[in-house]
């Protein structure tokens, strides 16, 4: 997916910083911090933040580095940003492949897409603020969410269509697009993306069983997907065009 070559090409963090080759702190100096420790770090001030609201300044007080640290290690926020998801993204690729080796290598189509819901929302759990920086880019369209599409969204979701297109012809599901079925997933990564309202669910369901969600969710989306509807009774205000105020 390419999305694993920015460490590859980064500075040594033993160049930066004052970090003797021992990797000791040398007397008096700021923090030392690795690259991965100050992009997962940016990942997640991004993820509170949103883009124009990160302060790289303010990330640097917080790692205790000096105020031009991160600029010299990764060049400007824009740079930084991409980075960070790379590092997010290549990250998450590798829980899910964990995730994945823990099902049969063989499965049947439906048992895989099966698999593939199970990974994606364990793997959002385990990695939740990969999903908040995607809600904080979704909202509108421009350069940071075409690179997440197209670095990491597309090229998944292509490789699901595929099956769901075998589904689809045999009979075993009813037709499903790739954006409804992203948008399923979602939702269902949702408890851990957004985790402040899950957690005030906890007043009426109790704490978050997450094993027992990512079950009971996956066996909801396999059984409607798999249920063939008859034709829905149509409201009056069926065919009308949905507006909203913002739109407007």
């Amino acid at each position: 997916l390419g999305v694993c070559q920015y460490s590859e090409n980064s500075v040594r963090s033993s160049d930066r910083e004052g970090i003797d080759v021992s990797g000791k702190r040398a007397p008096g100096r700021p923090a030392i911090r690795t690259d991965a420790e100050i992009l997962e770090a940016a990942l997640a001030a991004f993820a509170a933040s949103g883009f124009d609201s990160m302060s790289v300044r303010g990330l640097n007080a917080t790692l205790g580095l000096s105020h031009e640290t991160i600029g010299q290690r990764f060049g400007s926020k824009r740079a930084l940003y991409f980075a960070a998801l790379d590092h997010g993204f290549a990250d998450y690729f590798v829980v899910a492949a964990e995730e994945r080796s823990m099902f049969p290598p063989d499965l049947d189509d439906l048992d895989e897409l099966r698999a593939t819901l199970v990974v994606f929302v364990r793997a959002a759990g385990r990695r939740p603020l990969l999903g908040q920086v995607i809600n904080h880019e979704s909202v509108h369209a421009g350069e940071r969410l075409d690179y997440i599409f197209e670095r990491a969204l597309a090229p998944s979701m292509r490789m699901v269509a595929e099956v769901v297109e075998r589904l689809v012809e045999r009979g075993e599901i009813q037709p499903t697009s790739a954006r409804e079925l992203f948008f399923v997933g979602q939702a269902g990564a949702a408890p851990f993306a957004l985790s402040a309202m899950s957690a005030a669910f906890d007043r009426i369901d109790g704490p978050l069983d997450a094993e027992l969600y990512v079950q009971r969710f996956t066996d909801f989306v396999i059984r409607g997907l798999g249920h063939q509807p008859t034709e829905p009774a149509r409201s009056k205000s069926a065919g009308a065009r949905f507006t909203t105020t913002e739109a407007e």
